[in-house]
Protein backbone atom coordinates (compact mmCIF):
# COMPACT_ATOMS: atom_id res chain seq x y z
CA UNK A 1 0.00 0.00 0.00
CA UNK A 2 2.46 2.67 1.13
CA UNK A 3 2.19 6.30 2.06
CA UNK A 4 0.69 8.47 -0.64
CA UNK A 5 0.69 12.16 -1.50
CA UNK A 6 -1.09 14.57 -3.81
CA UNK A 7 1.26 16.87 -5.73
CA UNK A 8 0.63 20.06 -7.71
CA UNK A 9 3.03 22.19 -9.74
CA UNK A 10 2.43 25.50 -11.48
CA UNK A 11 4.87 26.72 -14.14
CA UNK A 12 4.74 29.12 -17.05
CA UNK A 13 4.07 27.72 -20.51
CA UNK A 14 7.77 28.20 -21.32
CA UNK A 15 8.70 26.70 -17.95
CA UNK A 16 6.67 23.59 -18.73
CA UNK A 17 8.58 23.06 -21.97
CA UNK A 18 11.85 23.35 -20.05
CA UNK A 19 10.57 21.07 -17.26
CA UNK A 20 9.70 18.39 -19.80
CA UNK A 21 13.14 18.77 -21.42
CA UNK A 22 14.97 18.50 -18.06
CA UNK A 23 12.95 15.47 -16.97
CA UNK A 24 13.60 13.73 -20.30
CA UNK A 25 17.34 14.42 -19.94
CA UNK A 26 17.36 13.18 -16.33
CA UNK A 27 15.58 9.94 -17.24
CA UNK A 28 17.72 9.32 -20.33
CA UNK A 29 20.87 9.63 -18.19
CA UNK A 30 19.40 7.41 -15.48
CA UNK A 31 18.55 4.69 -18.00
CA UNK A 32 22.00 4.85 -19.60
CA UNK A 33 23.71 4.61 -16.20
CA UNK A 34 21.41 2.05 -14.54
CA UNK A 35 19.37 -0.03 -16.97
CA UNK A 36 21.36 -2.38 -19.14
CA UNK A 37 20.01 -3.47 -22.50
CA UNK A 38 18.39 -6.90 -22.33
CA UNK A 39 17.88 -6.74 -18.55
CA UNK A 40 14.55 -7.39 -16.87
CA UNK A 41 14.26 -3.65 -16.18
CA UNK A 42 14.84 -2.94 -19.87
CA UNK A 43 12.23 -5.49 -20.90
CA UNK A 44 9.74 -4.00 -18.44
CA UNK A 45 10.12 -0.62 -20.18
CA UNK A 46 8.80 1.37 -17.22
CA UNK A 47 8.00 5.01 -18.08
CA UNK A 48 9.89 7.04 -15.47
CA UNK A 49 8.44 10.28 -16.84
CA UNK A 50 5.58 11.27 -14.55
CA UNK A 51 4.56 13.96 -17.04
CA UNK A 52 3.22 11.09 -19.14
CA UNK A 53 0.78 10.06 -16.40
CA UNK A 54 -0.68 13.29 -15.03
CA UNK A 55 -3.92 13.19 -13.05
CA UNK A 56 -4.38 16.95 -13.46
CA UNK A 57 -3.36 19.11 -16.41
CA UNK A 58 -4.88 22.56 -16.85
CA UNK A 59 -3.99 25.99 -18.13
CA UNK A 60 -4.75 29.40 -16.68
CA UNK A 61 -7.46 31.48 -18.35
CA UNK A 62 -4.83 33.42 -20.34
CA UNK A 63 -2.91 30.23 -21.21
CA UNK A 64 0.35 31.51 -19.72
CA UNK A 65 0.46 29.15 -16.72
CA UNK A 66 0.33 25.37 -16.67
CA UNK A 67 -1.12 23.58 -13.63
CA UNK A 68 -0.22 19.89 -13.33
CA UNK A 69 -0.34 17.23 -10.68
CA UNK A 70 -0.81 13.72 -9.43
CA UNK A 71 -3.17 12.21 -6.87
CA UNK A 72 -2.43 9.44 -4.41
CA UNK A 73 1.13 8.86 -5.60
CA UNK A 74 4.03 7.30 -3.68
CA UNK A 75 6.17 10.45 -3.67
CA UNK A 76 9.42 9.26 -2.09
CA UNK A 77 12.95 10.66 -2.38
CA UNK A 78 14.96 7.96 -4.10
CA UNK A 79 12.18 6.97 -6.50
CA UNK A 80 13.74 7.86 -9.82
CA UNK A 81 10.57 9.31 -11.34
CA UNK A 82 10.14 11.61 -8.30
CA UNK A 83 13.83 12.57 -8.28
CA UNK A 84 13.54 13.45 -11.98
CA UNK A 85 10.75 15.95 -11.21
CA UNK A 86 12.41 17.46 -8.15
CA UNK A 87 15.85 17.76 -9.77
CA UNK A 88 14.21 19.33 -12.82
CA UNK A 89 12.46 21.93 -10.64
CA UNK A 90 15.91 22.86 -9.29
CA UNK A 91 17.15 23.20 -12.88
CA UNK A 92 14.21 25.45 -13.70
CA UNK A 93 15.26 27.76 -10.89
CA UNK A 94 18.92 27.69 -11.93
CA UNK A 95 17.90 28.75 -15.43
CA UNK A 96 15.52 31.58 -14.49
CA UNK A 97 12.19 29.77 -14.72
CA UNK A 98 9.80 30.03 -11.83
CA UNK A 99 7.56 27.35 -10.35
CA UNK A 100 5.25 26.63 -7.44
CA UNK A 101 5.32 23.12 -5.96
CA UNK A 102 2.98 21.78 -3.28
CA UNK A 103 2.70 18.28 -1.83
CA UNK A 104 0.07 17.10 0.65
CA UNK A 105 0.76 13.79 2.38
CA UNK A 106 -1.70 11.51 4.13
CA UNK A 107 -0.83 12.86 7.57
CA UNK A 108 -2.64 16.06 8.49
CA UNK A 109 0.53 18.06 9.12
CA UNK A 110 2.45 16.72 6.11
CA UNK A 111 2.51 19.64 3.70
CA UNK A 112 5.58 20.58 1.67
CA UNK A 113 5.91 23.67 -0.49
CA UNK A 114 8.73 24.90 -2.64
CA UNK A 115 8.96 27.81 -5.05
CA UNK A 116 11.19 29.88 -7.26
CA UNK A 117 10.49 33.24 -8.83
CA UNK A 118 10.83 33.78 -12.54
CA UNK A 119 13.21 36.03 -14.36
CA UNK A 120 12.30 38.02 -17.45
CA UNK A 121 13.52 35.08 -19.52
CA UNK A 122 10.51 33.06 -18.35
CA UNK A 123 7.86 35.45 -19.63
CA UNK A 124 5.63 35.19 -16.53
CA UNK A 125 6.96 37.14 -13.56
CA UNK A 126 4.49 36.16 -10.84
CA UNK A 127 3.01 32.68 -10.86
CA UNK A 128 -0.11 31.72 -8.92
CA UNK A 129 0.09 29.38 -5.95
CA UNK A 130 -1.77 26.07 -5.74
CA UNK A 131 -4.69 26.39 -3.31
CA UNK A 132 -4.46 23.90 -0.46
CA UNK A 133 -7.70 23.13 1.34
CA UNK A 134 -8.32 20.62 4.08
CA UNK A 135 -11.94 20.21 4.99
CA UNK A 136 -14.46 17.85 6.50
CA UNK A 137 -16.40 15.85 3.97
CA UNK A 138 -19.75 15.97 5.79
CA UNK A 139 -21.64 14.64 2.79
CA UNK A 140 -20.19 11.20 3.44
CA UNK A 141 -22.73 10.73 6.23
CA UNK A 142 -26.49 10.93 6.18
CA UNK A 143 -28.42 13.48 8.24
CA UNK A 144 -30.03 12.27 11.45
CA UNK A 145 -32.16 13.97 14.09
CA UNK A 146 -30.60 13.77 17.52
CA UNK A 147 -33.00 16.24 19.16
CA UNK A 148 -34.72 13.53 21.28
CA UNK A 149 -31.36 12.28 22.53
CA UNK A 150 -30.31 15.87 23.24
CA UNK A 151 -33.41 16.51 25.40
CA UNK A 152 -32.79 13.27 27.27
CA UNK A 153 -29.14 14.28 27.90
CA UNK A 154 -30.26 17.68 29.19
CA UNK A 155 -32.71 16.02 31.61
CA UNK A 156 -30.03 13.63 32.86
CA UNK A 157 -27.71 16.57 33.62
CA UNK A 158 -30.28 18.14 36.04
Amino acid sequence: MGYRSDVRIIVSKNGYKELRKYIDEHIRKYKIDNIKEGSVADAYNYDFNLLNSLDVSKASADGNEIYIGWDSLKWYDGYEEVDAVMDSLDKLEENGYGYRYSRIGENFDDIEEKEADSTEKDGVKFLDYPYINRYFEDDEYRDIDLSKDKRKDERDER
